[in-house]
């Protein structure tokens, strides 16, 4: 299996966000009785099912179809690993890319700012803090989807939700050729995150779909936009803890953000609203604010005046300006896979 893709970037991982996750160490389960089916995909049965097994593939396959409207494609493989494997994995593809000019500074500019602290940037304490999040990758170049194995049971509920994640990052690649599209927007690290927020939100809302179903919620009773709210600030209080800050923010922010960007619009849209943003995804800056740096994470849609989405974050106290050393292809390095990441330690968000 080779370790670089074809374009010198993994595609798509799952910070596993799923309704149930990180609230506890038992296996999650859906209560006993009948479970709701996914509005619009009444068909398929919710259930949990064993990831590994062809049957339950297939079926989550066609869900993921369904609640995209799109076609089903043929089946990547699907395969797991120890979460020590995937560190070794990324640290040797780090390890592997040319470092951008200039890093070091880079490094030493955010650790003034206390945004890093020193040492954040080696391969090995990228690929430990990436690891730490992640449930699952799909990979472009070789067309299969891997579940980090922390011993949680195959017919999990939660295990279902990040294999259906990485399923609709399947159908993106087939649709979009996601090393291409991200390769044409990701020339700085917001551009990374703003591109990653159309991607990884797609698929956590939708993973967040089924869970409504799987879990034995009722789909027509949840409040999804509450929900991603209370996901929103967790990750915002989780960044904010981590002793790397900017580097945490890659985790958290493309999937709680892109997934309540979204929602409103698949709402009163459907799919074809997140196609258009796939079509029309791109980043602005605005530093006029005296008090305030407004980051330009901004995508907004073909025909739209103003900007979707904004996040403004307190100016920092030395000078902003001096901080001018190239991150994008660290950025790139860390775009190893579209992935589904997991809660915040310590902290759910579970539907009212």
């Amino acid at each position: 299996m080779p370790l670089r893709s074809k374009r010198g970037m993994w595609l798509s991982v799952v910070v596993v966000a799923a309704i149930a996750a990180g609230c506890g160490d038992d296996p999650s389960a859906p209560p006993a009785g009948h479970l709701q089916p996914v509005v619009g995909c009444e068909a398929i049965d919710p259930s949990p099912c064993d990831v590994f097994d062809s049957a339950c593939q297939t079926k989550l396959m066609d869900l993921a179809s369904c609640m995209r409207e799109s076609s089903a494609q043929p089946l990547p493989p699907v395969s797991r690993m120890t979460e020590s494997e995937y560190v070794q994995l990324l640290t040797d593809e780090i390890q592997a890319d040319v470092p951008p000019p200039g890093l070091d500074q880079y490094e030493h500019a955010l650790t003034l700012l206390h945004l890093v602290v020193a040492g954040a940037f080696k391969p090995a304490s990228m690929a430990a803090m990436r690891a730490s999040r992640v449930a699952g990758f799909y990979r472009s170049d070789m067309d299969d989807i891997v579940l980090i194995d922390r011993g949680m049971p195959a017919a999990d509920a939660d295990t279902n939700t990040v294999l259906l994640h990485e399923l609709v990052h399947a159908l993106q690649d087939r649709d979009q050729d996601l090393p291409t599209w991200y390769d044409a927007r990701t020339d700085t690290y917001d551009a990374t995150l703003a591109s990653m927020s159309v991607v990884e939100g797609e698929a956590r809302l939708h993973q967040e779909r089924f869970a409504e179903s799987v879990f034995g919620l009722d789909p027509r009773t949840v409040d999804l936009a509450k929900h991603f709210d209370g996901a929103i600030h967790l990750s915002e209080t989780w960044v904010r803890m981590q002793p790397s800050p900017y580097l945490a923010s890659y985790s958290a922010f493309p999937y709680e953000f892109g997934a309540r960007l979204l929602l409103p619009r698949f709402v009163q849209d459907g799919p074809q609203a997140i196609a258009h943003l796939f079509a029309a995804c791109r980043v602005h800056y605005d530093h006029s604010a005296p008090a305030a740096t407004k980051i330009g994470v901004l995508i907004q849609e073909a025909g739209l005046p103003g900007p979707i989405l904004e996040v403004t974050i307190d100016r920092p106290k030395a000078n902003a300006g001096m901080i001018t050393f190239p991150f994008v292809s660290t950025a790139r390095r860390m775009i190893r896979s579209s992935s589904c990441l997991m809660f915040p330690a310590g902290g759910c968000t579970r539907f009212p």
